[in-house]
């Protein structure tokens, strides 16, 4: 009786690690490339005193300028891709606070510069 528990033991044993050992982790040679990851790009320009006169920054469609009668500015831009380089700048007074944010396939924004980045990541 305890030999025939032990052999029906050992055969689960092989059963349970054979079947661990499938062809998954097999190059087939199938791979599939993964798509390019998808960017967007958030500026911000603001003061604490002073109106915003104009803002210049970088979009998927080029340079883009706008005039801006308030004393903060956000908008975002994309889809952009890796090696994207983004830019702000504000005409009119000094002492704006300029920030960029980048996404990744619709990850959060995350903060990458104050006037200028290329997007590596």
């Amino acid at each position: 009786m305890m030999e025939r528990f032990w052999r029906l033991a050992l055969v689960s044993c092989l059963a349970i690690f054979g079947s661990a050992c499938s062809k998954d982790g097999e190059n087939t040679g199938s791979d599939v490339e993964s798509p390019a990851a998808t960017y967007y790009v958030k500026y911000e320009a603001s003061h604490p005193f002073y109106y915003l006169e104009s803002v210049c920054v970088t979009t998927e469609k080029g340079t883009q300028n706008f005039i801006v009668r308030n004393n903060s500015w956000t908008q975002t831009f994309g889809p952009v891709s890796k090696g994207f380089r983004a830019s702000i700048s504000v005409g009119g007074r000094s002492g704006y606070t300029l920030q960029i944010y980048v996404s990744k396939d619709n990850g959060p924004f995350v903060y990458k510069g104050s006037s200028s980045y290329v997007i590596d990541f």
